[in-house]
């Protein structure tokens, strides 16, 4: 077992460093896009798109308007917003707590995944199928703050309870 969460370990921290490195050292050197945002050397850099909304989430609780042009915050679900929430009680700023709610699921899902196949299969399998999905160019949104990580943890947990015929 001990063996496995080495593997399982060192497949996720050197597919985020192959991430993380490339988007914090080559990202701040492109142009400045057309809306005017600059991208520096900085948490802001996992930061966009719907992360801005979890952010609103967090900050500010879900809002609703009648007013049909508005986007709403209520499109999302809450267990990301929750969980950055709590992680944020300990003192950091939503980008570090996202980063990391985000990455601990993705790990997470590895483990489950890598256990899981090596039960039903082989170890070696378990090894192709958890380096497949950590080395997989999808898994960037495993480690930006998107809900990705998250919902591949629930996944693959509820498939393998599914499998293993423990039903809630």
């Amino acid at each position: 077992m001990a063996n496995g969460l080495f593997f399982i370990i060192a497949m996720w921290l050197s597919s985020r460093l192959l991430i993380v490195i490339p988007m914090l050292l080559i990202a701040p050197l492109f142009p400045t896009s057309s809306d005017g945002v600059a991208t520096t050397f900085s948490w802001d850099v996992f930061s966009a798109w719907d992360s801005v909304w979890y952010e609103r989430i967090v900050t500010y609780g879900y809002d609703f308007s009648s007013n049909v042009k508005e986007m709403h915050t209520v499109a999302f679900f809450p267990l990301f917003p929750l969980l950055s929430r709590i992680i944020m009680f300990i003192g950091l700023p939503f980008k570090v707590a996202g980063i990391l709610v985000n990455n601990a699921a993705f790990l997470a899902a590895l483990i489950i995944l890598f256990f899981w196949v090596q039960e039903l299969y082989s170890t070696s399998t378990a090894r192709w199928a958890t380096a497949t999905l950590a080395w997989c160019p999808y898994s960037l949104y495993g480690t930006v703050i998107y809900t990705e990580g998250l919902f591949l943890l629930c996944t693959t947990s509820a498939l393998r309870a599914f499998d293993k015929k423990q039903y809630i």
